[in-house]
């Protein structure tokens, strides 16, 4: 699999990969902070090779996902579980792990690798287990999900919608997608980075992937904002759907975008407390709670802390500073225990309204003992 540095312009490849001009330009419907500026320096490159579909360790072949092709495991699991890990099997096993018809992908004298659909995810994820003997005993050497997903060294996924201001028709012969990057990018558009629209053209759709040059160096994660691109197909669009096939299986996307419920994100950012003390906030709403935040644990958060889907319910956040005294904080604190914590400067209060088409994210700015808030509303239309 290889990928060339091949500066293009509107172009396409003899192989049905398409590309898109260079640059990048405001485009109609994008807010402020969507937008990139019109002299952002996108770099477009060719993609040479095939796209790989990867679920953990599984590479599936050709992109056929589909664990039928490899045998039912049929062998009772838990005789391979070893006691250190019988509590989290029995407890995984009752919350549906044992309505999962697994499949060996893998199976030696020393080594079983095997995965099955994920418990409650509707065929979008797989579980995956692997045994290894050490010992003449088997231990557990994996144990987690993974969803399908594109994968080429060095460059990220994206996620793609249509830009709801330039409606596509069969008549179309180019698709103007929002680009948002999924990996870490310190909340910055991909200037300076190697963008590879990837287009697979059928009968019946139009497969689509945006990969991305990973960024170099330290990032954090506060979300990326969307940037436009422009692929051209090789024929009119006709009645073909359009298929962002980052993910397997994919999603179509479809013009108007359709409305879902709300999201509100809480972010933390500014200085961590200092010895002794903890950035706090608590929220409201049904499931009221708190978190505190410790020196030693602040730079292990970023990027959203908690969230909310569907937002759909009033919810008052409040920050503060506490004091930890010499036992220390816990992580989380209930609800009433964290409303009567001492507060060592001004509190901040965000009051979170449900707002229709709009997601929000809250952001608490630490300073000493002080904070402050922003709210930042994004459409969804």
């Amino acid at each position: 699999m290889a990928m060339t540095a091949l500066l293009v312009a509107g172009c396409g490849s003899d192989s049905g990969t398409n590309v898109v001009s260079d640059g990048a330009a405001d485009g109609p419907g994008l807010t402020d902070e969507d937008s990139p500026s019109s002299e952002a320096p996108f770099e477009t490159v060719r993609f040479e090779g095939e796209l790989e579909v990867r679920c953990g360790t599984l590479v599936f072949p050709d992109r056929v996902v589909d664990l039928r092709l490899y045998p039912e495991f049929t062998d009772d699991l838990g005789d391979f579980v070893s006691d250190g890990f019988r509590e989290e099997f029995e407890l995984q096993w009752q919350e549906g792990l044992n309505e999962v018809t697994l499949h060996e992908i893998e199976r030696t004298e020393d080594r079983i690798l095997l995965m099955g659909d994920a418990p409650d995810s509707n065929g979008a994820g797989f579980t995956e287990i692997g045994f290894e003997k050490e010992n003449d005993e088997w231990r557990i050497s994996r144990w987690g999900g993974c969803r399908p997903q594109v994968t080429v060294d060095g460059f990220g996924i994206s996620e793609l919608r249509l830009d709801p201001s330039d409606e596509p028709d069969a008549s179309s012969t180019a698709l103007t997608l929002l680009v948002t990057e999924r990996e870490c990018a310190s909340g910055e558009l991909p200037v300076g980075r190697a963008i590879a629209p990837v287009v697979v053209e059928s009968d019946t759709s139009v497969q689509v992937v945006v990969l991305i040059e990973e960024s170099r160096g330290d990032v954090d994660c506060p979300g990326n904002p969307s940037f436009p691109l422009v692929v051209d197909l090789s024929r009119p669009l006709g009645q073909r759907s359009i298929l962002d096939i980052a993910f397997e299986p994919p999603n179509e996307l479809v013009w108007p975008i359709p409305l879902g419920p709300s999201k509100l994100s809480l972010v933390v950012e500014g200085e961590p407390p200092a010895q002794g003390n903890a950035n706090s906030f608590t929220w409201s709403g049904a499931l009221p709670g708190g978190l505190m935040l410790e020196p030693e644990g602040w730079a292990d958060f970023s990027g959203p802390i908690q969230s909310w889907s569907p937002a759909d319910q009033p919810i008052t956040i409040t920050g503060f500073v506490t004091s930890c005294g010499s036992t220390g904080c816990g992580e989380e604190c209930e609800a009433g225990d964290c409303e009567s914590l001492e507060r060592l400067g001004a509190e901040c209060v965000a009051e979170y309204v449900p707002t229709e088409a709009q997601d929000s994210t809250i952001t608490i700015t630490y300073d000493g003992t002080a904070c402050s808030v922003a709210q930042v509303l994004t459409s969804l239309d």
